[in-house]
């Protein structure tokens, strides 16, 4: 048996002194200690990596419970608001935040459940404050806080810690919300004069031209087309261009007696279903409990069209609370709805065909595949199509471009991201001292909200003389300025890089087991072509290899075949993307008779 040990589950216990050993929840909490903590007996405790030894197990595991609870939240929801809508409409509405809360709670309950069974703990200090604390005001603030609060997360593993009812000494402590702020925001990105204008603009032209349309217009909004394109996509329907917007919605506090009467049942549930029972009463968002009468309200007056033709979207569909109402309403009037896909993991990542935007909607419009599912549609990139040709101009440099952190995931966040930083040094490293000078580490935006890990920091007393941007300037000017753009994970910005035929290496070191059988052999290809590499040293490896000549590697007959048949499955480009669109979405609706 380990010797007896404090758990810290709290930041600011790091700056008191302790008579005991110490065991940190995570690696995140190195960061928040003192110069004293350092000579203190101190551990991290081991990550939580997998319930089941399988990521992907762990991912079927949470697919189930969320579908039963699903279920169980609609019917509830019905009687609590006198309604008796079926399940894809509360699913629409309800089914992004639940799929995100239990993904959630499922890391904070096994990370404390591992640390139960395979330490001694002696001691730890429990938080609380007034019933309802953890309660949110919609999906977003949801995700900000649970991904960014240290408040919201001691109180959740406070709660995990109650339910296992330990033997250990539990001490209670009271913490205030009011210290933290209720209803956490996007911190704010200053903007550019011409940004500025722009968004006014852009507002007036919409608030003038919703009086110029039609009660069965099409709403076709935030498609992820190049503006240009989204308008060509709305004169081809035979209507005047939208600039559709939603009021921001306010809360008000949650109503303790309300929730305290949702009683979800734990019956022949296993330790995480009934925990996740107890306390999703507290965490539904107020926007679909006490505020939802209002959100109902805010969106039936909102000044679109009546009765659509359709809805076609390629975000909204998470975060946007008003739109997300909107739409289910629409559904109830059996208009159809479209969703675009957005960016990558659609279609590749194993268990992403049951995300809620691709179960909710009518038809999913794919950048290329469609894993013999009717309802995918094939088409074709949708951010970067109808894009210029880049200009053929001499070239330097090489863009590596790196990924945030964020603590929303299954497994321990943390601790992989500290493996992957660990592993940018070692690609960093590798390279010749010709391309060092060359190469600019392009860090991701959220690195610069949050200062968790001090990355730029760290890069910066590692490699002194490396040219970092930490994520404000435009990427796309970025990557056209680069000779050759290196991705240091599987995202969106591999499958537009290839698409627009821009030298592109990528490397990873957790090999292809986060894929589904379908598209394995595409990534297998690009392996075997040495676009994608396994290892940092490989990837280091062949970027010194190709310096002196990218473009005689890059369009070699097999490194061009491995592209070319990559994107024909995921990231198709299209020369004419609003006319494509239109005809994809006329064969859908069978409206070619009515556009004549």
């Amino acid at each position: 048996m380990t010797r007896p040990r404090h758990l810290i589950i709290n930041p600011d216990e790091l700056r008191v002194l302790f008579n005991i050993p110490l065991i940190l929840l995570s690696e995140k909490l190195e960061f928040y200690k003192s110069k004293d903590v350092v000579l203190l007996d101190r551990i991290i405790a081991k990550p939580f990596t997998s319930k089941f030894g399988n990521k992907n197990r762990d991912l079927d595991y949470l697919q189930e419970i969320e579908t039963i609870l699903l279920k169980d939240l609609c019917q509830k929801l019905n009687i609590i608001h006198d309604v008796q809508y079926g399940e894809r409409y509360w699913s629409i509405i309800i089914r992004p935040w639940l799929n995100r809360c239990l993904i959630i709670l499922f890391n904070r309950f096994y990370t404390i459940d591992e640390i139960l069974r395979n330490y001694n703990i002696a001691s730890v200090v429990l938080y609380h404050t007034e019933y309802c604390s953890i309660t949110e005001l919609d999906f977003s603030s949801f995700c900000l806080t649970c991904e960014n609060s240290d408040f919201w997360n001691q109180i959740v593993y406070s709660k995990v810690i109650e339910f296992f009812n330990p033997s250990f000494t539990c001490k209670k402590e009271n913490i205030s919300k009011n210290a933290t702020g209720a209803f956490l925001s996007r911190p704010y990105i200053g903007q550019s004069r011409k940004r500025k204008f722009n968004t006014k603009l852009k507002t007036l032209a919409g608030k003038i031209l919703t009086h110029f349309s039609k009660e069965d217009d099409a709403v076709i909004i935030n498609t992820y087309l190049p503006k240009k394109e989204e308008i060509k996509l709305q004169l081809f329907f035979r209507q005047l261009p939208q600039f559709y917007s939603t009021p921001e919605i306010k809360g008000k506090l949650s109503n303790k007696d309300l929730r305290k009467s949702i009683l979800l049942k734990k019956d022949s549930c296993d330790d995480f279903e009934s925990f996740v029972r107890h306390i999703l009463p507290e965490l539904i968002p107020i926007c679909y409990l006490e505020e939802y009468k209002s959100l109902v309200y805010t969106s039936n007056i909102l000044p679109w069209p009546s009765k659509p033709k359709f809805i076609f979207v390629s975000n909204m569909f998470d975060d946007n609370e008003v739109f997300k109402f909107w739409v289910a309403n629409k559904i109830l009037q059996g208009v159809p709805y479209f969703i675009g896909q957005h960016g990558s993991n659609y279609g590749t990542g194993y268990g992403t065909e049951t995300c809620p935007e691709q179960v909710s909607c009518d038809k999913f419009i794919t950048w290329g595949w469609t894993n013999g599912l009717t309802k995918n549609i094939s088409a074709f990139n949708l951010k970067i199509s109808g894009l210029r040709k880049r200009k053929e101009i001499h070239r330097e440099g090489i863009l590596l471009i790196e990924r945030g952190i964020y603590q929303n995931t299954p497994y321990d966040a943390y601790h992989e991201f500290y493996s992957y930083v660990k592993n940018q040094f070692i690609f960093y490293d590798e390279l010749s001292d010709l391309v060092k000078k060359k190469i600019t580490v392009r860090l991701h935006l959220i690195n610069s909200y949050y200062k968790y890990d001090n990355l730029p920091v760290q890069w910066m007393e590692r490699f002194p003389y490396a040219k970092i941007d930490t994520g404000l300037n435009n990427i796309r000017k970025l990557t056209s300025d680069s000779k050759l753009v290196v991705h240091s994970y599987d995202s969106t910005g591999i499958l537009e890089t290839l698409a627009l035929n821009i030298p592109t290496l990528a490397f990873w070191e957790n090999g292809l087991d986060h894929l589904n059988r379908y598209s394995r052999p595409y990534y297998q290809m690009l392996v075997d072509a040495g676009i994608i590499h396994l290892s940092a040293e490989s990837a280091a490896n062949k970027v010194n290899e190709v310096y002196d000549d990218v473009e005689k590697w890059w369009t070699q007959k097999h490194i061009q075949y491995a592209r070319v048949k990559f994107c024909e499955e995921y990231s198709r480009k299209s020369d004419q993307p609003a006319k494509d669109l239109k005809q994809i979405i006329f064969h859908e609706l069978n409206y070619k008779q009515q556009y004549k």
